[in-house]
């Protein structure tokens, strides 16, 4: 072979062997960094998740103590909304010893679900979109009451849940309440 044929072999080669180590360096450096949410952002989130849990057992226990029969409280629906109320709905025995459902608000330093409560909850739990307007008033007709949201249903209460931002943790409220029940 020629000189010159040599010379041109030998550039394409390099050329090819540059570009190949260029794919792998490139395919090396994609592999270390890893699509989706940066390591601080998930600690960060996970953070926030572990806060608001805290929250909603907090409260599902501020709540339970404040019972006539705290062992009877069991919660069927808690959710912590976006700005950071826990929202509640629960059952225990009253003073007869009888079971009534209930509603509650919590929010680190405030708690209710009596009286000037359900309007709390009104507009703690019930922010407005179609579905909790609709729930709201059908609440209001059956129960003769402007602003009474004690006839809101469990179905109203989850299809609102379902529709508005924030966290729904019951389970992890009632597998918190079930362990307090356990160690006793």
């Amino acid at each position: 072979m020629n000189e010159p044929k040599k010379q041109i072999i030998a550039a394409i080669v390099t050329i090819l062997a540059l570009l190949l180590l260029t794919i792998v360096a490139s395919a090396q450096s994609r592999a270390q960094h890893k699509p989706g949410i940066p390591d601080e952002m998930q600690a960060a989130k996970d953070a926030q998740l572990k806060r608001t849990l805290a929250l909603a057992i907090d409260g599902a226990r501020f709540a339970r103590d404040r019972m006539n029969d705290p062992e009877s409280f069991r919660v069927s629906l808690a959710w912590v909304t976006d700005e950071g109320a826990v929202c509640m709905e629960f059952r225990a025995k009253n003073g007869l010893g009888g079971y009534v459902q209930s509603r509650g608000v919590y929010t680190g330093d405030f708690y209710t679900n009596h009286g000037y409560g359900i309007q709390v909850w009104g507009k703690e739990c019930l922010k407005d979109n179609k579905v909790s307007q609709n729930a709201r008033k059908e609440a209001e007709e059956r129960s003769k009451i402007p602003g009474n949201y004690d006839w809101l249903t469990t179905e109203q209460i989850q299809s609102i849940m379902d529709t508005r931002p924030g966290l729904n943790v019951t389970e992890k409220v009632k597998a918190a309440l079930k362990a307090d029940r356990d160690k006793e």
